[in-house]
């Protein structure tokens, strides 16, 4: 096994370090890595579902999909990631394996912690990491979080849900109560003391041989994943599963109801019954087929027939509000 230092706090560029070093790499390796503030979504979780994106709109946060299974997590300030990508003739997926050194290094640190559940690590029944994992032919992908100091106060906000409901198929986050390694601290070290002496830990512990940083070629190609796949919509948003999402709505005085069918992130349908004035449902659905189904989308495309569906600011504001 070799470590690869990513010298990176682009969360799009460490993510698709990850899949680059799992589909085009041989050796083992290993990576320590921390990322700007950002929310990270399961492979096969819908985004709509997992978080109120208004907030994340607010704070300018970015949400992004990863390759790995599991729930919806927190990266930022506070916060280390690892990951460690191997070959894999058998048990191609064992947590166990790969959180031993980490609770052998909190055990030295004097604090108790364990494995809980399939695959999260606990101090006093608290969680202090997720963990997610995915395979590529004989290659296995394991990497989770570790939250040391993180504000979780705004973690909670952050990962807050939406007040709408979905119907999907789409994986829902457990979410748990959470706690940082360093409250549980018997003697208190640095954020950067810790991240030195974890990785000199598991350094020690798998016998790591070599340890560089990713070539100018190497680069080059996470690079462009990165831009290709992890900056855009289609993998963040339209690769989320089916969903339909129920409206209900007033314009000029009179509520109406409809839903949206949402195929790979954009409206596919306007789902409606009888009562909808039928010029009011044309405008909805002409309007809206085959755009992100986002904010900025949804006004944009329904702004120019604002007058043609109320001349209200407040029940115009209403129905883009709903139909997100």
């Amino acid at each position: 096994m070799i470590c690869i230092d990513k010298n990176s706090i682009n969360p799009w560029f460490n993510l698709a370090a990850d899949e680059f070093v799992l589909k085009n790499m041989s050796e083992d390796v290993f990576l320590l890595w921390q990322s700007a503030e950002s929310i990270v979504i399961g492979k096969h979780q819908l985004p709509h579902q997992e978080v109120d994106l208004s907030i994340l709109e607010k704070e300018n946060i970015q949400i992004i999909r990863r390759i790995s299974g599991g729930g919806t997590v927190y990266h930022g300030p506070g916060n280390i990631n690892f990951s460690f990508i191997t070959t894999e003739n058998a048990d191609k997926v064992n947590f166990q394996k790969f959180s031993e050194p980490i609770i052998h290094y909190l055990n030295e640190l004097g604090i108790s912690a364990a494995v809980s559940g399939k695959s999260n690590i606990t101090i006093a029944d608290l969680k202090i990491s997720g963990n997610a994992a995915s395979v590529h032919k004989s290659r296995s992908l394991h990497h989770g979080t570790l939250l040391f100091e993180s504000d979780t106060q705004r973690l909670d906000y952050l990962l807050s849900k939406p007040k709408k409901l979905y119907k999907t198929k789409a994986v829902m986050s457990n979410r748990a109560k959470v706690t940082t390694i360093a409250d549980h601290l018997p003697h208190k070290i640095s954020f950067d003391e810790f991240c030195i002496g974890l990785k000199r830990k598991i350094v020690e512990y798998f016998e790591i041989s070599e340890v560089r940083q990713f070539t100018d070629d190497e680069t080059s190609m996470i690079l462009k994943l990165s831009h290709d796949k992890y900056q855009n919509y289609n993998w963040n948003f339209g690769y989320s599963p089916d969903y339909q999402v129920d409206c209900k709505t007033t314009l000029h005085g009179e509520v109406i109801y409809f839903s949206l069918s949402i195929k790979q992130g954009r409206v596919n349908a306007v789902i409606s019954p009888d009562n909808v004035p039928a010029k009011i449902l044309d405008i909805i659905q002409k309007n809206l087929f085959n755009i992100q189904h986002l904010r900025t989308s949804v006004y944009s495309s329904l702004l120019p027939v604002k007058q043609e569906l109320t001349d209200n600011d407040d029940e115009f504001n209403d129905l883009i509000n709903n139909i997100l």
